[in-house]
């Protein structure tokens, strides 16, 4: 026993330096995969971080950029999944029975100022001779989720009422929840629209060219084109009378705001500038005109019927209609 004994512990003692060699190997293998698995995931947190960084920088020059055409406001535009909601059953009903959409949805903080709206058209319209209910299908150019368009039901009793907008989520909404009676439909920047030659009796855009910076005749061409012969438009701008309205404002508005920081640039529509773009080519852009050179300009497309102030809350209304032999 004591022989064994002795055996084993000189084993032991030869054998010690090789444990402890074999020990610092395991644990420098194990220490390296930490910290490989370590650099693994900061490579992968810092890429992933890089990647959406850069796509949303990416989008963000994409939306403004004056070079690129045909976008849209995509709903949510920065998930990877594309889901599409149905009917919202919990929608608080407006007066005139139909759903009115989430506040976040609104183009406009009063979303129920559009009866107002849609009354001062009708007026102005009916004055250049244009009935909405007997004037053939109605377009609403520009439509978000639905402010104007649902003032329409009338209307939407006789003939077709379509709306387009550039916004995916609130075209989505709106077919969920305002058709019937209307129809709509995504459009993009481009001018172009799904529709057949001379199909509307009156296309109506409100606050829309005041935001369109590039392409503007573009447009009104692609506009003139689906407008029946003897068809009406009313398109609504901001001149130099919006620039006066905005500028008297109280309590002062933001958009007085921005017309007071560009007083000295907006100044110089009519003498040697006729259209200003604070900035330009996305949906936040504020489009001035003067007046004289938009008459003229739009004159050589269509024929100017009339051009009425505070229209449109400040913004001036141009109503215009298609010669009945062109």
């Amino acid at each position: 026993m004591a022989a064994s004994g002795f055996l084993r512990r000189a084993v032991d003692h030869r054998l010690k330096p090789y444990v402890r060699m074999l020990v610092r190997v395991e644990v420098d293998q194990m220490r390296s995969q930490i910290h490989e698995d370590t650099r693994s995931e900061i490579r992968s947190q810092v890429s992933s971080g890089l990647s959406a960084e850069m796509r949303s920088e990416v989008a963000a020059q994409l939306h403004t950029s004056p070079v690129v055409w045909a976008k849209i406001i995509p709903a949510d535009e920065d998930r990877e999944d594309l889901v599409v909601l149905g009917r919202d059953n919990e929608a608080t009903p407006g007066d005139d029975g139909l759903p009115v959409p989430p506040p976040g949805m609104w183009e406009l903080p009063g979303y129920r100022s559009g009866p107002e709206h849609v009354d001062s058209m009708r007026a102005i319209l009916a004055r250049a001779g244009c009935d909405l209910t007997d004037c053939g299908p109605v377009l609403d150019f520009g439509c978000g989720s639905g402010r104007m368009i649902r003032c329409l039901g009338d209307v939407a009793q006789n003939t077709e009422v379509w709306g387009v907008d550039i916004n995916a989520e609130s075209i989505a909404w709106c077919q969920a929840n305002l058709s019937p009676p209307f129809h709509f439909v995504t459009s993009t920047t481009m001018p172009s629209l799904p529709f057949e030659d001379r199909t509307f009796g009156l296309v109506y855009a409100g606050s829309v060219f005041s935001h369109i910076s590039e392409l503007a005749e573009t447009w009104l061409a692609e506009l003139r084109r689906i407008t029946r012969p003897g068809g009406y438009l009313y398109i609504t701008v901001q001149d130099q009378a919006y620039i006066e309205a905005a500028l008297a404002l109280e309590p002062r508005h933001w958009t007085g705001d921005k017309v007071h920081d560009a007083a000295d640039l907006l100044d110089r529509l009519g003498k040697d500038v006729s259209m200003v773009s604070l900035g330009r080519a996305s949906k936040n852009a504020m489009v001035f005109h003067d007046r004289s050179s938009l008459v003229e300009s739009w004159g050589r497309f269509l024929e100017v019927v009339e051009v009425v102030d505070r229209a449109w809350d400040i913004q001036t209304a141009v109503v215009l209609r298609r010669r009945p032999d062109a």
